[in-house]
């Protein structure tokens, strides 16, 4: 499990109290999307789908039940993860599409994927980096110098 998500889980659920007052306050689009990154469950996605018809608070519109039940498993999903009893899912692209266009309620195109990925932290790629052909060693790495003209202030 990457680190820092668990760090974040046991920080979360230290105060589970506290954890809870900052679910109500929050907004539920982005908590339903945090469930789904974490869990791998696209139940969620379809349920909502419906509910949310743009980008902007205001257009979504969820029935209390389904937000109490959202907030309850993520409070669930994040106890399970501070206490090691289960791993973040690994998120496929197609499901990073779908959660795009879920969560704003429009598609969006799959070339936008690598910066949501990028965005969220799903994973520990450099999506700005370009990958070697061929190994190379860090000494040569630490020997190659490179200067760009014309790249901006």
């Amino acid at each position: 499990m990457p680190a820092k998500i668990l760090e974040q889980a046991k920080a979360a659920c230290a105060d589970e109290t506290r954890l809870r007052q900052a679910l109500d306050g929050a907004d539920i689009v982005p908590l339903m999307m945090s469930l789904v990154h974490l869990t791998g469950d696209a139940r969620w996605l379809e349920e909502a789908a419906p509910h949310i018809k743009g980008g902007w608070r205001f257009l979504a519109s969820f029935a209390d039940e389904l937000q109490r039940r959202i907030r309850e498993k993520l409070v669930d999903t994040l106890k399970d993860l501070a206490s090691g009893r289960v791993r973040p899912a690994q998120i496929s692209d197609e499901l990073v599409t779908r959660m795009m266009h879920s969560s704003v309620g429009v598609a969006v195109p799959a070339e936008y994927n690598a910066v949501f990925r990028e965005e969220a932290g799903f994973d520990q790629r450099d999506y700005r980096s370009v990958p070697w052909r061929k190994q190379v060693s860090r000494k040569q790495l630490a020997d190659f110098h490179v200067v760009i003209i014309g790249a901006g202030p």
